[in-house]
C-alpha cells in the first residue's frame, strides 16, 4: 500500500478547487480564443452552418488578411445549407472587400433569390448599386431595407441614391431620419448642410455643418462648406478663417480650392478669391470653370489683360464654353490681345 507523506497531504477541498481553477482557466482561454471556440463547435456539430459562419467572423476579427480561411468556412456553411442567408451575405462582403464587385453582387442576388425580404442583403446590394452608379435600381432594395429595419447607414445610402436621381425632398427626409437615429452621423449632417446652403438657406445649413464638424468631420470639404455658409450669412471674417483651415489640409484637391473661391466671392474678398482660384488652376489646368472664374477674379482686381488671356485659355481648353465667351465679350477689344 502506498502512503503519502504528511507534508504532501492536502485537504480534499483544496485539491478539488485547484482542479476546478485549472479547468476554469482553460475554459476562459477557449472563450478568449473565438476562433478556437468555433472550430471546436464545428468539429462537434459538423452539420451546423452557424458554427462555420461564426468561425469565419472570428478569423477575420483575429486577422483581417485571412480572407481565404474565412471564405473556406463560409463556403462550408452554405454547402451544408444552401439557404443559410448570412453565409451568402458574409461571403459577398469578403468578395467586395477584395474589390471583386461582380462576384459580391452575384452572391447578394443569390441571397435575395432565396429570401427577397432579407434586410441585410437588400441593404448591401443597394449600397453596391449606388457605388456602381445604378441608383435607380438601388432604390427598390434600399427602400425595402429601410422599411423593415431603418438604420442611419441604410438611410444615408438611400439619400445618396435619391440625390443622384434629383429627388431632393425624399433625400432630405431620409437624411433627417438618419440624423434622428444618430445625431452624430457626420456624413448625413454634412449632406443636409450642403443642401440647405445650395438652396440659399444658410441659417439652417450652419447648424448642420457645425454639428458635422463636432461629430468628427474635420475634412477640408467640411470647412469649405462652413466657409461658404458663413459667407452667405455675411460673416466674411469667419468665412475667411474657415477657408484658411480648409486650404491648409486641402493638398491637391482642386475642387476644394474652387469652392473656396466661390465662398470668398460671396464674402467679397477679391484677393482671397484670386489666391484660391490660382491654386485650383495650378492643380487642374484643364478645368474651364476654374480658369474662367480666375479670369473674373483678375478682372475684379483690375487685371483686365490677364483676365482676357484666361478667358481665351478656357476657350482653348473647351471651345464654345459659354461663361468664358460671355466674359471675354465684356472685355474691351483693345485689351483682348
Amino acid at each position: 500500500m502506498w502512503h503519502v507523506a504528511a507534508k504532501d497531504r492536502r485537504p480534499l477541498l483544496v485539491t478539488l478547487l485547484a482542479a476546478l481553477t485549472l479547468r476554469s482557466a482553460l475554459r476562459s482561454r477557449a472563450y478568449a480564443d473565438a476562433e478556437g471556440l468555433w472550430r471546436d463547435a464545428a468539429a462537434k456539430v459538423p452539420a451546423n452552418p452557424r458554427a462555420y459562419d461564426n468561425l469565419a467572423a472570428a478569423i477575420i476579427q483575429k486577422d483581417s488578411s485571412r480572407t481565404a480561411d474565412a471564405e473556406q468556412a463560409l463556403r462550408t456553411a452554405i454547402a451544408i445549407d444552401s439557404t443559410y442567408l448570412t453565409g451568402w451575405t458574409n461571403l459577398a462582403d469578403i468578395e467586395l472587400k477584395r474589390g471583386r464587385t461582380a462576384e459580391g453582387r452575384a452572391l447578394l442576388e443569390r441571397a435575395l433569390a432565396i429570401s427577397p425580404d432579407f434586410v441585410d442583403a437588400n441593404e448591401r446590394l443597394g449600397g453596391v448599386l449606388v457605388k456602381l452608379g445604378e441608383s435607380q435600381r438601388a432604390l427598390a432594395y434600399l427602400e425595402r431595407a429601410t422599411k423593415f429595419r431603418p438604420t442611419d447607414e441604410s438611410l444615408g445610402t438611400l439619400a445618396i441614391a435619391y440625390l443622384a436621381l434629383g429627388r431632393r425632398e425624399e433625400a432630405r427626409t431620409a437624411l433627417l431620419h438618419a440624423v434622428a437615429l444618430n445625431p452624430r452621423r457626420a456624413d448625413a449632417l454634412g449632406y443636409l448642410a450642403a443642401m440647405y446652403a445650395e438652396e440659399g438657406r444658410p441659417g439652417e445649413a450652419l447648424g448642420y455643418v457645425e454639428a458635422a464638424i463636432r461629430a468628427g468631420s474635420t475634412t477640408p470639404a467640411s470647412y469649405a462648406l462652413l466657409s461658404y455658409t458663413y459667407a452667405q450669412l455675411q460673416r466674411p471674417d469667419d468665412a475667411a478663417r474657415a477657408a484658411s483651415t480648409a486650404a491648409t489640409s486641402a493638398g491637391d484637391n482642386a475642387t476644394i480650392f474652387l469652392q473656396l473661391g466661390a465662398a470668398m466671392t460671396i464674402a467679397q474678398r477679391p484677393a482671397d478669391v484670386e489666391q484660391y482660384l490660382t491654386r485650383a488652376v495650378e492643380i487642374d489646368p484643364k478645368n474651364p470653370e476654374s480658369i474662367t472664374r480666375l479670369g473674373l477674379a483678375k478682372a475684379e482686381n483690375g487685371k483686365i489683360a490677364e483676365a482676357a488671356g484666361l478667358f481665351r485659355r478656357a476657350l482653348s481648353v473647351q471651345p464654345g464654353y459659354e461663361p468664358a465667351q460671355r466674359a471675354l465679350a465684356r472685355v474691351p477689344a483693345a485689351l483682348q490681345r
